[in-house]
């Protein structure tokens, strides 16, 4: 299987795919890391490993999906993942989508790569990980197909970090934040109940000029019939108006990258099936 750490002077060479970079917010600041000016890395997608799901990310960058979103779970030196919309409609419109066929695992779950989430085969909807433990090659197997992975910035200075800033993404609440109350209420159960969590200021293309000069401009692309800006002010006020009124080693399925897809509720992925889940196998479990 390939397995690559590509550098950003080979942008643009062997890289095959378009580039996103993110912007953080609420990185720990108690993680030293050699790059603590940055709050950006770059993910440089590889078609030629996962087509249908790079084709979807794509997607859901264009449709700004990615903006206000909390990394919700963090399992250190295993993964950090995200990919809930923190606004209950917008997740709603993308899960009536329906999920995406399975790419073939042709490349490894390396550190630093990253893939879809997935509750069993052909289920992968939203949800992301990115790879943050150096055992997780095991993955492979399990048909978690990596779609491309974290940048190696040539320098401090090029205005964006790389896997250093995924490691300082907050950590405390570990596995707490449940999927099903993320997707019901987004920002009110978050704002309320983990403050703290890092998350995702914007996202945009910085593969050609256009894109690059949207993302310096703070990621103004225009909204798309999937993600609206009206859409977003909705779910915020919505929020806003009730507040006033008011090495790791997976050891079950829950541990796992998982996804929820088809579920508001995450008990509907209870103890019991579980246990018969993992009497045959393992999964990164988006619950």
């Amino acid at each position: 299987m390939a397995s690559s750490s590509i550098h950003a002077s080979d942008e643009g060479t062997s890289a095959a795919g378009r580039i996103v970079e993110f912007t953080v917010a609420n990185l720990d600041p108690s993680n030293e890391n050699d790059n603590d000016a940055s709050n950006k890395f770059r993910i440089q997608l590889h078609p030629e490993w996962a087509p249908i799901g790079v084709e979807r990310f794509e997607e859901l960058t264009d449709a700004n999906f990615w903006d206000d979103m909390r990394i919700f779970r963090i399992v250190p030196n295993f993964v950090s993942q995200f990919g809930i919309s923190s606004y209950p409609k917008v997740q709603t419109e993308w899960e009536t989508k329906g999920p995406i066929v399975d790419d073939p695992v042709v490349s490894t779950n390396s550190r630093g790569t990253v893939s879809f989430a997935t509750a069993g085969e052909n289920t992968r909807t939203t949800q992301i990980f990115i790879n943050t433990g150096n055992g997780n090659a095991r993955l492979d197997g399990m048909g978690f197909a990596p779609i491309g992975e974290v940048l190696v910035p040539a320098s401090s200075s090029g205005g964006y970090g790389g896997m250093d800033v995924v490691d300082r993404f907050y950590a405390g609440y570990r596995e707490l934040p449940d999927q099903g109350s993320i997707k019901a209420m987004g920002l009110e159960y978050l704002d309320a109940e983990y403050p703290m969590l890092s998350y995702f200021v914007g996202a945009g293309f910085v593969d050609n000029d256009a894109n690059t000069d949207a993302a310096a401009a703070g990621n103004e692309n225009p909204p798309t019939t999937t993600q609206t800006t009206a859409t977003k002010e909705q779910d915020t006020a919505a929020v806003e108006q009730k507040q006033q009124d008011t090495t790791f080693e997976p050891k079950n399925k829950q541990q796992l990258p998982s996804d929820s897809y088809g579920s508001s509720d995450a008990n509907s992925y209870g103890v019991d099936s579980t246990l018969i889940v993992m009497a045959a196998t393992m999964f990164i479990w988006v619950s």
